[in-house]
């Protein structure tokens, strides 16, 4: 499949098309339906994914005269005029589901007449003029004249009105050559769109770190490393994938559950680098580039989705996620160059991460996060302000309390004072007999007696907070 290098240039960027015309099938029909409809819709996912999920930039010419040498528009139809009527129909359905304009050059043809009796298969000047001018022609002007194309008695290009998915749809980050996952496939989110609705909310995905490069390998082989397996789209209110996610609470479409927000458009921001969006290197085989991906991430919004023009914006996000929350608030803000007037707020969900020792004094949860912060190159993604309120210790920006110390943007923090994660993750973790990076949650000498770290974690968040 070579279509990447004909609407890409070579570093893999989407040229300024106004309009990609592309069609399938005239030397096909000796394909099964199902290898048909395989192919044409194969080529026409590339393409959309290529134009950012705009159908008003494609355009689908539908196959002609059949291949038989004894076709004749207009005549009885032959066995080689049906096979191409039903490969046709197959590509109406395939562009239908996909919102893509298409034109039926068959159709057209057999309104020509005796002008195009000598197409047998193909045409002569006399046929090909009357398709430039009939079909051709008046396509490709209303496409670029207008979003919207009916039917008329001149021509039959035809589209159907483009709508506003009541579902999740997945926008890859195909057209961003840096913003890979672990294993190498593009970044990706998902975009719950509504007509007429400008407040959205941004949910990041957490899903934990991987702190070595072996766990990291293990980690691209999933879903928190891999957009492989991403389904193109998932209800509201419903989970996805191998792994299901419900996505309730906060970004739940039932306003009885969720009456504030449950009328707002939602952005679902996969995590799949492993850092929390920080990292910005490549080693070996594994990538580290969540900066990158979220960096493309914003940009995408505003080409595709018009986000700079909302009236607000909610960012939230739960653990691994939620710290991403701390980190990226206020770039994530300036980034979205929203309109005077408009407001933006952070509402991150169980990621306030504290750097603390273990129940026995021992930094593990740091010394994993450090391990983490030169594998990914995490400076790239740190967030500045604290980097400069902190010049002798930048790297200390990736935790949580550091970070939320140099905020800007408005920010309500929701967290536990007696959180599932930290307990057993930070304070129980072992620190000694295995290296700290491979460390398990729940390892700490004496944790299952729970006396100590029951004391402790009474007090873990109000110490600070105090």
């Amino acid at each position: 499949m070579c279509t990447k290098y004909f609407v890409r240039t070579p570093e893999f960027i989407l040229p300024p098309w106004d309009l990609i015309t592309f069609n399938y099938g005239l030397h096909d029909g000796s394909d099964t339906n199902h290898s048909y409809v395989l192919g044409l819709s194969s080529i026409a996912d590339q393409l959309l994914e290529t134009v950012f999920n705009d159908s008003n930039k494609l355009l689908y010419f539908m196959t002609t005269i059949p291949g038989g040498a004894h076709s004749v528009p207009g005549e009885p139809v032959s066995p080689s005029d049906q096979r191409v009527i039903e490969l046709n129909s197959l590509a109406v359905e395939i562009m239908n589901k996909r919102n893509i304009t298409y034109v039926d050059l068959y159709a057209t043809m057999e309104k020509c007449g005796v002008s195009c009796y000598s197409c047998k298969p193909h045409c002569n000047a006399v046929g090909y003029e009357y398709l430039v001018k009939h079909a051709i022609v008046p396509g490709i002007q209303k496409m670029l004249k207008s979003p919207s194309v009916k039917s008329s008695d001149n021509d039959v290009a035809t589209k159907t009105t483009k709508t506003f998915s009541p579902q999740f749809e997945l926008n890859r980050l195909t057209a961003y050559p840096t913003a890979l996952c672990l294993d190498g496939s593009p970044g990706a989110y998902y975009t719950y769109q509504q007509e007429n609705v400008d407040s959205w909310l941004i949910y990041i995905e957490g899903g934990a770190w991987c702190f070595t490069a072996e766990s990291c390998a293990n980690r691209a082989k999933t879903q928190l490393g891999s957009s492989l397996t991403y389904p193109k789209n998932f209800s509201r209110d419903r989970g996805h994938g191998n792994n299901p996610v419900l996505l309730g609470g906060i970004t739940s479409g039932n306003c009885t559950v969720n009456p504030t927000f449950c009328q707002h458009n939602v952005v679902f921001v996969k995590y799949c680098d492993g850092a929390s969006f920080t990292g910005s290197t490549t080693n070996f085989d594994l990538h580290y580039r969540g900066f990158d991906i979220l960096t493309a991430i914003l940009t995408d919004l505003k080409v595709k989705h018009n986000i700079n023009a909302a009236s607000e914006v909610l960012l939230t996000g739960g653990s691994a996620g939620a710290m991403s929350v701390f980190l990226h608030a206020d770039y994530i803000h300036e980034s979205l160059e929203l309109q005077p007037g408009s407001k933006f707020g952070a509402v991150p969900l169980s990621g306030f991460f504290l750097d603390r020792v273990n129940v026995y004094d021992e930094p593990v949860y740091h010394g994993q996060v450090m391990g983490m912060f030169a594998l990914a190159n995490s400076s790239a993604g740190l967030p500045q302000r604290c980097v400069a309120e902190r010049p002798n210790d930048p790297s200390s920006c990736i935790f949580s309390e550091h970070a939320y110390n140099s905020m800007e943007s408005s920010i309500f923090v929701v967290d536990s004072t007696l959180d599932a994660y930290q307990i057993p993750c930070i304070l129980g973790r072992n620190g000694t007999g295995q290296t700290w990076a491979n460390s398990t949650c729940g390892s700490a000498r004496g944790y299952e007696n729970c006396t100590k770290v029951s004391f402790f974690s009474s007090l873990f968040f109000l110490r600070f907070f105090h």
